[in-house]
């Protein structure tokens, strides 16, 4: 498994020798599922796309209850928390609560981390991502918040500042960019025992949570971000590229793949499920992937 994922035992049977990769096949991708030629990108779009994102949805992720990430039929309301200069003056920290509110009255909220550079003259591109182990951890700067990470996922804990080296908070403003952040436990735990009771889930009620993972769920909760990025004036709506490691790699290219508004995603490390080919059979494989992190997919 990739390495942000909690001690596991070893993968028996896993192919790690290039040279034991049995033969696959790939379907074609510029065909229709009846087996005639994608032709132009109207054909792509009003069509192909479709019918992927169907079986993602039906062998991978699951179909979470909106799929049209313009609009939801949840009540959304934030709240600015703070909002100051930091790192010596080269932007501005803003934290920023996100409340929501589900057809059922069920509520959720989280804290999005939003680093701005103080040096821009108008909205800039934003890089958007999901943190493992708290908003504090992404750098030491003693004015964020510090997150309340959840009892399972302590394997993940980290102190102030201890995952600094994966932001890179100066180099992005530095360039003139933003950067905004999520927890991802306070969207959806990283738990499989409390993820669809404690998560995003629960603002659907009257929809069976095992339709959709934890991935989706997190997908769906970068997306609902990304609407709140949209009214804070500071940031180019139209170019947020969203961004992941291991599973939250796979968050990323999910929402992507769903959501069209955003501009960029880059997952790294996404692995099986992810960007890896499920098909051909070379480091993680489906099998363990679902049986021990069952939540995740669908």
């Amino acid at each position: 498994m990739a390495s942000d994922t909690l001690a596991q035992p070893a993968r028996a049977g896993t192919i790690d020798d290039e040279a034991l990769v049995p033969e696959y096949t790939l379907p074609e991708l510029c065909a229709f599922a009846d087996g005639s030629p994608v032709a132009t990108a109207a054909d792509w779009d009003l069509r192909r796309r479709p019918e992927l994102l169907q079986l993602f949805r039906a062998h991978v992720y699951g179909t979470a209850p909106e799929v049209d990430y313009t609009t939801t039929s949840c009540t959304a309301s934030h709240e600015v928390l703070s909002s100051e200069l930091a790192l010596g003056g080269l932007a501005t920290r803003r934290e920023i609560r996100l409340h929501l509110e589900g057809p059922s009255g069920a509520t959720k909220e989280w804290v999005v981390l939003l680093y701005l550079p103080a040096a821009a003259a108008g909205p800039v591109p934003c890089f958007l991502g999901l943190n493992f182990g708290g908003n504090h951890t992404i750098h030491s700067d003693p004015g964020i918040t510090e997150s309340l990470v959840l009892e399972a996922e302590q394997g993940f804990a980290k102190p102030r500042g201890g995952a600094s080296e994966k932001w890179s908070v100066e180099k992005v403003m530095s360039r003139g960019f933003a950067l905004a952040t999520v927890y991802s436990g306070e969207v959806e735990p990283d738990d499989p025992a409390t993820a669809f009771s404690d998560g995003v889930h629960r603002l659907f009620t009257g929809f069976a949570p095992e339709s959709w993972g934890t991935v989706a769920a997190w997908a769906w909760g970068l997306s609902r971000t990304l609407t709140l990025l949209g009214l804070v004036e500071e940031v180019d709506e139209t170019k947020v590229a969203v961004l992941g490691h291991s599973r939250k790699g796979k968050a990323a290219l999910w929402a992507g793949a769903e959501d069209q508004r955003f501009g960029l995603v880059i997952s790294n490390n996404s692995g099986c499920g992810g960007a890896a080919l499920s098909r051909r059979a070379f480091g993680e494989s489906v099998p363990p992937l679902v049986s021990l992190r069952f939540a995740h997919l669908h």
